[in-house]
């Protein structure tokens, strides 16, 4: 079944994928995923899961995801990030902007503006922007 992440626990390696709102969660570890490389997994993807038959309705886990398109790796910069609030933005080099929320950062880093970033784009924020997910430090200005 095709279903999209809505939460992935970084720290716990697990997350739930749905199709809807009123569908049901699915349940999956890390270790259910395709090892073909790429990020963890990233909250709005698709992906397609696999369901164990013998979990009960209710508590529905994958034995195994695949993701539909393995998500692309970009560069930018941070432009603005308020250390008061914990959020601002990444713009890559198309000139696209992406949201960055503090949480994203390696080892609680606090990034710091013109630090040059490798990221993921994942599901929106807000109605606008992108989010900025899985984010790296390639240079520290």
């Amino acid at each position: 079944m095709r279903l999209r992440v809505v939460k992935y626990i970084p720290g716990g390696l697990y997350g739930f994928a749905q199709s809807s709102e009123e569908d049901a969660r699915v349940f999956f570890h890390l270790t259910a995923f395709d090892p073909r490389g790429g990020p963890p997994p990233i909250v709005g993807e698709e992906v397609e899961v696999e369901v164990d038959q013998n979990s009960p309705p209710d508590r529905l886990r994958a034995i195994r995801a695949t993701r539909v398109r393995l998500p692309e790796s970009l560069n930018g910069d941070v432009t603005r990030f308020d250390h008061n609030v914990g959020y601002g933005f990444i713009t890559d080099e198309s000139g696209a902007q992406y949201f960055l929320h503090r949480s994203e950062m390696p080892n609680g880093e606090m990034p710091t503006m013109g630090m040059r970033v490798s990221f993921y784009a994942g599901g929106a924020f807000g109605k606008n922007k992108p989010r900025a997910c899985h984010v790296t430090v390639l240079e520290r200005p």
